[in-house]
């Protein structure tokens, strides 16, 4: 029936006017006026008027009826588009009305479709109804529509439209049509579609009545279909299908037509091969071929296979109801002392045989070695899937050492899954979503250990673990991983190191255990198909239950039923179990018979330390200068990290401040004993002699007041040089507009051509500068340390998984890899590897011949050479603004010979004068700038004196 009756309004009829008459008054006033002009006028010409009156008296009965007819033309458009919008009111109306009763009244297949979920399902009783759709016919509809109330003006069109709309709402078409099948069925007819049409009446009675009470007869001959209801089906005598209950019984029969229909039977079918027939309900016998008053109907037919799936259907359905009703077998709860003591009994010391609970039959045995080598466990939450995981621990662990076997616990749904179980001697480690860097490490270390592996087989000539006799090279590893889908969605390149442990586990010794509360489009199939031994618990949907056991049982279980599952192999034969719940004390008893085994080995190497000396790093294996300690998961090792200048070329290092950056530069000087090391500070000033240095055509040389020179060995004319620039985007940045481009280029330079120069260069920057990209594609090697960011982590050329944000002093990628630092106090450095300093000359003013001075503040410039020249008799030498050198220049520089000294003078000034378009060397800042221009043609910084 429908959800609520629908109204709707008719349409409108066209409206309609009566005829207006002639218009004798208008005709007859101008022939009145006209007369009584000419009598006044004497003028003929006024008689003329007298024809208007009937000119305009016709016009407007023309005009009249033009009109009249224009609207009667739109009246009737109108009553037609609004007859043709009330049709489709009428046909939505009985579409969401046909519908309605669709769900009310379903179809056979759908009630096969839903029957898994139906509530309505095996509820049927004898002392109330027992509807069975039958097919679609005719019905009376719900539609509250009324037509209009027409006058006898109404044109016979309009009155046959309006009631043609009442006709057509009154009735639903197509409608479901269903019977009480209480008072028997009869389907009469040849052929094919009578007893499909009975085959669809008993399948939708199997499906309203249940097996648990009520029994099925079947006719002494064919439906062979019906023998897989779950209903008790029997053979009787007749050619009548009977579901019995206590008396109560419903029949259903095929009659041909020429057969009396029995008195018991009230409903009767007659029905054509092209699935048509007429219905009539009777009280009586009736003939078969002298049915009155016949309803017309289009019969629901459902084939023989369609009819077998059917039946088949319905008896694993009452397998399942069975199963739940089976649980009340099972005790609620199960200890894991009771489960040792069956552990006992049954003998599970072998492989990783374990007793983890109890079935109807007894205890239930689970092996990952036999049964394996992999595990899938789905459960919802709630559904004591955790639980169970500690319980086929310690089931397994139970009896045997850490040289046999060993359990590593990966806990992503808030890292408390195993901390009850971390301190057993068995366990390798414990990996949460609490701790992404060790989780990353560990994850990756299990790829390593599938290698380990192979190689310690293939050492003692084995090809899987099993071959082995006289004990294991090494013990089983257990991977339990409890919310695989929070684990997978962390990283998605998880699947294929779980897919490739899943192929190659069972020979290598290591099993997996997948736990997961969606189990449905999470698990790959690669990890599936080598997952054969299955556990599910509750779950949410029967999607769910169906991916990890092959059907809906643990969809059925009562979320009372806390610890209930189904376990089984696919493709054999599942069992509904009560797993074991474990107390404190059964881990306590776990832990003392193996407290005085050697501890495991772990396979991954322990976390990087925040600090590390020089002097605790392991011997280099490479050479070069040590800085710090490797870490390199996938190999399960780590090692000293080295920094080999001559093979690596420039290094360039990227971080934050505080990451560690100055630290690493007193490391490299300290570590290299027997090289001259020029450090230099953040000031633009020393940075930029220390690339003019190293520019220049005589490498070896450095200028005294330039840098700090290590120590070397007597007797080395020559050495390599490591040029250690700090904090050099500051100095950068802190640079005069004028100076930078001149010093990025020269600094791109030095660590491009330094190498072949023997000067090698070590710079640390925060960041790139924008003006300054080409630094970091000529430096042969990068090292990042911690950054603000990942976006800036990355676009520095790191691994994203590598970035940490809250990343200790020293920590750091260095050639893909993690590497920790080791950190050295630049203040315990000798003496020798100080910064460097500023490159000045000095200008003896007493002893310089031909001294020109350029100033931009003459008065100022004299006291000051006055002051230096006070206790002399040295006569001051010139000094004037460049403007007022520029007329007499010529005549007081000599090339060669002169030395100028500028004050204050701008670069303008300088070229100017001199013609030399080389830049000065920059002054730091807030300095006042002093060149001098010695007569090499040297532009330097000057000091008077």
């Amino acid at each position: 029936m429908p959800a609520r009756p629908v109204r709707l309004d008719h349409p409108v009829p066209p409206a309609t006017s009566p005829p207006r008459g002639f218009p004798i008054l208008a005709t007859v006033a101008p022939v009145v006026v006209a007369i009584a002009l000419w009598m006044l006028t004497r003028s003929v010409f006024t008689l003329a008027f007298a024809a208007l009156g009937p000119l305009l008296a016709v016009a407007s009965v023309g005009d009249d009826r033009l009109r009249g007819r224009s609207q009667r033309r739109r009246e009737h458009e109108r009553f037609r588009a609004e007859c043709a919008e009330v049709e489709r009111a009428i046909d939505e109306a009985h579409d969401d009305e046909r519908r309605g009763r669709e769900r009310a009244e379903p179809t056979v297949r759908e009630l096969l479709r839903r029957v898994g979920h139906d509530p309505e399902r095996w509820t049927g009783d004898a002392a109330r109804p027992l509807p069975v759709r039958l097919g679609t016919a005719a019905a009376r509809s719900a539609l509250d529509y009324a037509s209009a109330s027409l006058s006898s003006r109404e044109a016979a069109p309009v009155a046959a439209e309006l009631q043609r709309l009442v006709e057509h709402a009154a009735v639903l078409q197509g409608a479901p049509f269903s019977v009480d099948a209480r008072g028997g069925i009869a389907v009469v007819g040849d052929g094919i579609a009578a007893v499909a049409v009975a085959r669809a009446v008993v399948v939708q009675l199997a499906i309203a009545l249940s097996p648990a009470s009520w029994s099925i007869e079947l006719p002494r001959h064919g439906w062979e279909w019906a023998l897989h209801l779950p209903h008790s089906p029997s053979r009787g005598t007749t050619h009548e299908v009977r579901f019995r209950h206590d008396g109560s019984e419903v029949v259903v029969t095929t009659v041909p037509p020429d057969a009396v229909v029995s008195r018991t039977v009230r409903t009767v079918v007659a029905c054509s091969a092209g699935g048509d027939a007429t219905v009539l309900r009777h009280d009586g016998d009736v003939p078969a071929g002298e049915m009155v008053a016949p309803l017309p109907l289009r019969l629901q037919l459902l084939g023989e296979e369609e009819s077998r799936a059917a039946a088949q259907l319905l008896a694993q359905r009452a397998q399942i109801e069975s199963v739940r009703h089976g649980v009340d077998a099972l005790p609620p709860a199960v200890g894991f002392a009771a489960l040792a003591a069956l552990a006992d009994s049954v003998g599970s010391e072998t492989d990783l045989a374990a007793v983890v609970g109890v079935s109807a039959s007894g205890p239930t045995v689970v092996d990952l070695v036999s049964d394996g080598p992999h595990a899938i466990v789905g459960g919802t939450t709630g559904s004591g899937k955790s639980e169970f995981l500690i319980t086929w621990i310690l089931a397994m662990l139970r009896g045997r050492s850490p040289q046999q076997v060993t359990f590593l616990g990966v806990d992503f749904k808030g890292g408390a899954t195993f901390d009850a179980i971390r301190d057993l001697p068995h366990c390798v480690g414990v990996i949460t979503d609490l701790d992404a860097e060790e989780c990353r490490r560990a994850l990756a270390s299990l790829g390593a250990e599938l290698r380990h592996r192979e190689a310690e087989l293939a050492a003692h000539g084995l090809r899987s673990l099993d071959q082995a006799a006289g004990g294991l090279p090494f013990p089983r590893l257990v991977v339990v991983v409890d919310e695989y889908a929070a684990l997978a969605a962390a990283d998605p390149e998880l699947h294929a190191l779980f897919s490739d442990i899943a192929a190659r586990g069972r020979s290598l010794g290591i099993h997996l255990i997948l736990c997961t509360q969606r189990p449905a489009g999470v698990i790959r199939e690669a990890v599936f198909a080598n997952a054969p031994l299955r556990v599910c618990l509750r779950v949410a949907s029967a999607a769910d239950s169906v991916a990890v056991i092959g059907d809906t049982h643990a969809a059925e279980i009562r979320p009372s039923r806390k610890g209930l599952g189904v376990v089984g192999v696919i493709g054999g034969e599942m069992a509904l179990v009560q797993f074991g719940l474990s107390a404190d004390t059964d881990i306590a008893a776990a832990r003392v018979p193996a407290s005085a085994a050697p501890p495991p080995r772990r396979p991954w190497c322990p976390p990087l330390p925040a600090r590390i000396a020089l002097g605790d790093l392991p011997p280099p294996s490479r050479p070069g200068i040590p800085i710090g300690l490797l870490d390199l998961p996938e190999e399960q090792t780590q090692r000293t990290a080295c920094y080999d200048p001559s093979g690596m070329g420039p290094l360039l290092v990227l971080g934050a401040h505080g990451s560690g950056k100055s630290e690493l530069l007193a490391a490299v000087a300290a570590g290299s004993p027997g090289v001259r090391v020029v450090r230099v500070g953040a000031d633009y000033s020393t940075l930029w002699d220390a690339v003019t240095w190293a520019l220049d055509d005589d490498p070896v040389r450095v200028p005294e007041s330039s840098a700090d020179v290590a120590e070397t060995s007597p007797g080395s004319p020559e050495r390599s040089t490591l040029l250690l620039a700090d904090d050099v985007d500051a100095a950068i940045a802190a640079c005069p507009i004028e100076y930078r481009g001149e010093l990025v280029d020269r600094l791109i330079r030095v660590l491009r051509e330094g190498p072949s120069r023997g000067i090698v260069t070590v710079a640390t920057m925060q960041r790139i500068p924008s003006d300054a990209h080409g630094v970091g594609s000529v430096a042969g090697t990068r090292l990042l340390l911690r950054m603000p960011g990942r976006s800036d982590y990355v676009l520095a050329g790191g691994t994203a998984a590598l970035h940490l944000a809250d990343a200790p002093p020293g920590r750091g990628e260095w050639q893909g890899a993690r590497v920790q630092l080791a950190l050295i106090d630049d203040r315990a450095l000798p003496v020798t590897s100080r910064e460097a300093a500023l490159d000045v000359s000095d200008v003896v003013i007493a002893t310089t011949p031909k001294l020109l001075v350029v100033s931009a503040r003459p008065p100022q410039t004299r006291e000051l050479i006055a002051a230096v020249l006070a206790d002399t008799a040295v006569e001051a030498p010139p000094v004037n603004t460049a403007d007022e050198w520029f007329g007499g220049w010529a005549s007081a520089y000599r090339a060669g010979e002169s030395t100028v000294v500028f004050d204050g003078c701008s670069h303008a000034d300088i070229r100017m004068l001199t013609r030399v378009r080389e830049l000065p060397p920059p002054w730091p800042a807030a300095t006042r700038p002093l060149w001098v221009l010695l007569p090499s043609g040297r532009l330097a910084r000057a000091r008077l004196r």
